[in-house]
């Protein structure tokens, strides 16, 4: 499988993970977001912004060319969350920040470079799941409205 992801894309994804972990952290303790001081609040929407604005049609295209070869192991679990993503970049009447989530959970699903590299038997695809499922959550009643409709 050769995926090429920029060093750019990969640090988006990371990022991604990261900042919906992080919300998932605050909502089991639950903390409502907008209790973030300024600084972080501020932060947080920059780098939202620049997911939006700097998802690119190639980024699509690489999620469409390789997210097939991925239905294995722990992403078995989350397959028709993938798809319903999948689904919702490719809508354009989906939300552009809705569709900025997906394009980051989807982009670290096909990287093989991630927080526990693909290639690692049993563990590899792990973190994808998590950040499907992150994604998901993120997403929450918004994802399951667009699931609805879309039946």
């Amino acid at each position: 499988m050769n995926i090429e992801i920029t060093s750019t894309q990969l640090i988006i994804g990371i990022g991604i993970a990261i900042i919906l972990l992080l919300v998932t952290l605050l909502v089991k303790k639950k903390k409502h977001i907008t209790t973030m001081n300024l600084e972080e609040n501020k932060r947080a929407m920059a780098f939202f912004n620049k997911m939006k604005n700097d998802a690119s049609e190639e980024d699509i295209n690489k999620i469409n060319d390789n997210i097939g070869k991925m239905k294995k192991g722990k992403l078995k679990s989350v397959w028709d969350s993938i798809l319903t993503l999948k689904e919702l970049i490719l809508d354009p009447k989906a939300a552009k920040w809705a569709k900025a989530i997906a394009i980051g959970a989807l982009l670290y699903v096909i990287s093989p470079i991630d927080a526990i590299p693909d290639i690692i038997p049993v563990l590899g695809l792990t973190d994808d799941a998590a950040i499907v499922a992150l994604a998901v959550a993120k997403l929450g009643s918004d994802l399951a409205e667009y699931r609805k409709s879309k039946n």
